[in-house]
């Protein structure tokens, strides 16, 4: 595990006399397992259902299992996570354990085991990085074709049994792929909704205050770009698209926001990304910094999306966003899987194409496209309900009456909104592009409205 800098204060409510210095006086205790930031953020939506409940001790630690380490620790100490070393967490009995990431060694957590997907459903195939004892055997068995990451019997067991207690799911249809992936499995499911889908639409009445925040004047659109991580990303195959975008479309009528995954910011690092943003940066890109929840207000405000093969393209997809794809990696998407439909639905952003000709067409033929909507209702089957399922599930697994209040989802926070930075919009455009780009300089917008969502959480403010 990463040095989280966690300091003994952090461990009192573990310790034998815990009675003689805790304030509260919990009688359950909680394992949030972290893998990287990326299953941080969504873990945080998965404990939600915790809030109000002083009964329950929440405690965090990092199994030290991802490529993508980078990061966590400012992420727990921002947030003041009170953290606990991987080591001690195995050496410690909880109530519950909740993960969000199959990484790690989490067979040697003593404590039921809640795993969940930590994006949209399961939607991608990875492999583990096999011991070398293993020689050349594939996770396959015979013939069968592996499943969605989250779903195969190669990240469910450990030496031939179940590891996790209760397996999320958040559509019924992942029950009929678990059969497939991991039989033995279907028994400990729980479909339980999406609690990240549940806190977009909460958010979805305070559009207007995420996009003042955002910076946009009336009668702007937003274009928000979304990027995964890896060779087929967006930023990985297509990165002349946000060049596109600030260069092609009029700057008195869009802004463009680039939503990019955690593992990108922390795999290559934060200054390098912005070195090889920088020219779009100072065009009045909007890069959120990638643990906040900007992506989400972003995508509640916009008018139009651009992605790829990530959760957050599927996300904007079912909130109704009219959208392109600006690259897709097929080769990783699993076969018949929600994204895998809208890979097929979806179409590509065409390279000898003016940009707001392709997004007009877009918006036009989002609206009443029932293939489309038939896919994003694949992100979760029981909406706006995953807070109250989720918590139904936790406290019987800790056989803790639930808190008389509702668990219903919280809206995202309001971002703060920061002025654009950039001195000039004026990119050159790709010369197949027939395109003249504007010249007028950029204009910010006037100061927006206080943040006035319920949500009480801190306003995280977007990089501009």
């Amino acid at each position: 595990m990463p040095d989280t800098g966690a300091s003994r204060v952090s461990y009192v409510p573990l310790r034998d006399d815990a009675a003689r210095w805790t304030t509260a006086s919990p009688v359950r205790t909680v394992l949030g397992v972290i893998h990287n930031v990326t299953s941080a953020t969504r873990l945080l939506d998965l404990l939600e259902p915790f809030e109000g409940d002083p009964r329950v001790q929440v405690v965090f630690t990092c199994t030290g299992s991802s490529a993508f380490e980078a990061g966590i620790r400012e992420f727990m100490t921002a947030r003041e996570l009170p953290c606990i070393s991987w080591e001690m967490a195995l050496g410690e009995k909880f109530d519950l354990a909740v993960s969000s990431s199959r990484g790690g060694e989490l067979q040697k957590i003593d404590a039921p085991l809640v795993g969940a997907p930590h994006g949209a459903g399961y939607n991608k195939y990875l492999q583990r990085n096999r011991k070398p004892e293993t020689g050349n055997r594939k996770p396959e068995t015979g013939n069968r074709k592996p499943e969605a990451f989250g779903l195969d019997a190669e990240w469910l067991t450990h030496d031939g049994e179940l590891i996790p207690s209760a397996i999320v799911l958040s559509h019924d249809e992942q029950r009929e792929r678990l059969r497939r992936g991991c039989p033995e499995a279907v028994p400990r499911s729980v479909v339980a909704g999406d609690p990240c889908m549940d806190r977009l639409r909460a958010s979805l009445p305070f559009r207007e205050e995420y996009r003042a925040a955002l910076g946009l004047r009336p009668g702007q659109k937003l274009l928000v770009l979304t990027s995964t991580w890896g060779p087929h990303s967006l930023l990985g195959a297509n990165m002349d698209l946000v060049r596109r975008a600030l260069a092609e479309l009029p700057s008195d009528e869009y802004r463009v926001l680039a939503a990019v995954h955690p593992n990108v910011w922390y795999g290559h690092g934060g200054w390098q990304l912005r070195a090889w943003l920088a020219p779009f940066l100072r065009a009045g890109l909007i890069l959120p910094s990638p643990d906040t929840d900007v992506w989400k207000a972003a995508l509640v405000a916009a008018d139009a999306f651009a992605g790829d093969h990530g959760s957050l393209t599927l996300y904007a997809a079912a909130l109704g966003v009219p959208g392109l794809l600006g690259a897709f990696g097929e080769d990783v998407v699993a076969k018949d899987s929600p994204m895998d439909r809208l890979g097929a639905a979806l179409a590509r952003v065409a390279p000898d194409v003016p940009l707001e000709r392709q997004l007009a067409r877009a918006a036009a033929g989002r609206a009443g496209d029932e293939r489309l909507d038939g896919i994003g209702a694949l992100v979760t089957s029981r909406p706006m309900r995953s807070a109250e399922l989720l918590r139904r599930l936790y406290y019987s697994r800790m056989e803790l009456p639930e808190p008389e209040q509702p668990a219903v989802p919280a809206p995202s926070p309001c971002p703060c909104r920061s002025p654009p930075s950039a001195t000039s919009r004026w990119l050159p455009p790709r010369t197949p592009t027939p395109v003249a780009p504007p010249t007028e300089g950029w204009s910010s917008a006037a100061t927006p409205p206080p943040c006035r969502t319920r949500s009480p959480a801190t306003c995280p403010t977007p990089t501009s």
